[in-house]
């Protein structure tokens, strides 16, 4: 009778172990596809990083101009009132 016992529990163990390692599988999930994710948008900052320098390039280079352009047009339009 002792070793029946024995048996059966050894024979609920793997459904236990596999239950707990179902359950840690689960919990980790959230974290490897947050880190997937992660590691996606890396990979596509990585391959765009050319066009966004150039995009940050050209919107400095319209910050610093636009004064300038505001002065040209308005001097421009007085200009042409004074014919």
């Amino acid at each position: 009778m002792m070793a029946r016992s024995h048996h059966s529990l050894s024979m609920d163990e793997p459904h236990h172990e596999k239950s707990a390692r179902a359950a840690e599988l689960s919990r980790r999930a959230p974290h490897r596809l947050a880190a997937f994710l992660l590691f996606v948008v890396w990979l596509i900052l990585r391959a765009l990083e050319p066009i966004i320098l150039l995009f940050a390039l050209v919107l400095l280079l319209a910050m610093v101009l636009n004064p300038i352009v505001v002065w040209l047009a308005e001097t421009s339009h007085s200009a042409l009132y004074q014919w």
